[in-house]
């Protein structure tokens, strides 16, 4: 193999972990929009209090876990 399809080859597998990386990041976007929805309509049923909060620390956990 010549120099150039090493740089063709490297080319593609960049592309390739950039479009992983792109999809990851939308995925936990929508994950983290569902779950300020779901604060927003728990909040307007029961009023603000620390079950929200350990909502928000027990699900933003598992999110971030994901990216690990």
């Amino acid at each position: 193999m010549s120099n150039s399809d090493y740089l063709i080859m490297l080319l593609i597998l960049s592309l390739l972990l950039n479009a992983i990386t792109l999809l990851r990041f939308v995925l936990f976007k929508r994950k983290l929009s569902l779950l300020k929805a779901d604060i927003e309509k728990y909040i307007k049923q029961n009023g603000s209090n620390i079950v929200a909060w350990d909502m928000f620390n027990y699900r933003t956990k598992k999110m971030l876990k994901f990216w690990s």
